[in-house]
């Protein structure tokens, strides 16, 4: 079965160490609604972010397709 690295970093990286604007908390909460999705399908095999705050930033979801 293949699996799938999906990377996301932020755009602007004041989201982390500034805080996010309203957009940015609406796109946030709609990504991790979608993870949570794909968790409860059991295609998620792991996800996270990494804990520097600047421009280094970013996030992998390992996961495989719908069966």
């Amino acid at each position: 079965m293949p699996h799938y690295i999906d990377k996301i970093q932020p755009t602007r990286p004041g989201m982390l160490s500034e805080g996010p604007t309203e957009q940015e908390n609406q796109a946030v909460g709609e990504h991790f609604a979608s993870l949570q999705r794909t968790a409860g399908q059991e295609q998620l095999f792991m996800a996270g972010r990494t804990l520097v705050t600047d421009d280094r930033s970013f996030g992998i979801a390992v996961f495989a397709p719908p069966h």
